[in-house]
């Protein structure tokens, strides 16, 4: 039993202080590990445009694209005068839409123009509004220009309307 006993005091005397914390290990311990961050491999993408340089280019756009449009509506009265045309040699006048996809070079020369919807079905009419079209002298521009321009035919009382 008195070996129990020297055992348990030797036990208390030597492997308990090993067990308290010292000052130098509780400094250990509150340290954050030091990690070292992987070097950023992801590629450098360009910065985004700013919102004014955003705005210039639909604004340029923008302005583009009203400018074929008043070219292209200021021809309406020549638009007409084919539609009637057209008119004085049927019976029952065609009515409908008509599409015109037109390809403007950056020059501002209609380098090609297609009619995606002929709803008139008068192979006539489409040939006087392509010379029409044809004949348009539009504003340069830095790059091709793709624009549909739709125009809708109907006949009244009060005469042949191109919309």
């Amino acid at each position: 039993m008195l070996v129990n006993k020297v055992l348990i005091l030797c036990f208390i005397f030597f492997l308990l202080p090993s067990c308290q914390k010292k000052e130098e290990d509780k400094d250990i311990i509150n340290q954050k590990p030091e990690v070292e961050t992987p070097p950023d491999l992801t590629k450098e993408e360009p910065a985004p445009l700013t919102p004014d340089k955003d705005k210039d280019k639909d604004k340029d756009k923008d302005m583009l694209r009203q400018s074929i449009l008043e070219k292209i509506e200021k021809q309406k009265p020549k638009v007409n005068a084919c539609y009637r045309n057209i008119i004085e040699k049927k019976l029952i006048p065609p009515e409908g839409k008509l599409t015109f996809d037109l390809e403007i070079s950056n020059t501002g020369e209609l380098t090609n123009l297609t009619v995606p919807e002929d709803q008139l079905k008068s192979a006539e009419l489409v040939d006087c509004i392509s010379k029409i079209l044809k004949g348009i002298k539009f504003d340069e521009s830095n790059k091709i220009i793709l624009f549909k321009y739709h125009y809708l035919f109907s006949f009244s009382e009060e005469g042949a309307i191109a919309v």
